[in-house]
């Protein structure tokens, strides 16, 4: 299975993602659940948390087979972010594969990407702000580059790297 996180401001409901999920992965009702939900065997599964107080309020854990991704050609979650975020008018955000767990991938609706860096704010831990002033815009085959992709997915889950982006220059400014 192949995990896929997207990070949401506030503003956004779970229903409003969730059908824009549906309409850029061609899913049916049947084919997607909640993993608590009631569908006895969906081909995608997410779970949702929910932080308060926060900027990106929403985070959203895709759960695919390999097979669903390489038939859908969906390698990493700038696949899915860069249509639902114009789909449904909201920035998202990703992590970028790289050792920095702070270093992030924001995509606009206008389909621009940037790499971006979170607010470390020692008061609220479990809340997730982006620092805007570390906003740098990337190209999309720049962003592309750094995350997982088709031979990934192909890939023996045994033998996938915990770490994907080992590009040394990626982020610097």
């Amino acid at each position: 299975m192949i995990h896929f996180i997207l990070n949401f401001r506030d503003g956004v409901s779970e229903s409003k993602v969730i059908n824009g999920i549906k309409k850029i992965l061609n899913l049916k009702d049947s084919e997607i659940d909640n993993v608590m939900g009631e569908s006895l065997e969906p081909i995608v599964s997410y779970d949702i948390l929910i932080r308060i107080p926060t900027e990106f309020i929403m985070e959203l854990t895709l759960i695919c087979p390999e097979s669903f991704c390489l038939d859908r050609k969906v390698y990493n979650a700038l696949d899915i972010a860069l249509p639902l975020s114009k789909e449904i008018s909201q920035d998202i955000v990703i992590h970028d594969q790289s050792k920095d767990p702070y270093q992030w991938i924001l995509v606009e609706p206008s389909k621009k990407v940037f790499i971006v860096d979170e607010l470390i704010d020692n008061d609220q831990e479990d809340g997730f702000w982006i620092d805007w002033s570390s906003k740098f815009q990337v190209s999309i085959d720049e962003a592309l580059s750094v995350l997982p992709n088709k031979e990934y997915v192909e890939q023996d889950p045994s033998l996938r790297p915990v770490v994907y982006n080992k590009n040394m220059k990626w982020g610097r400014r």
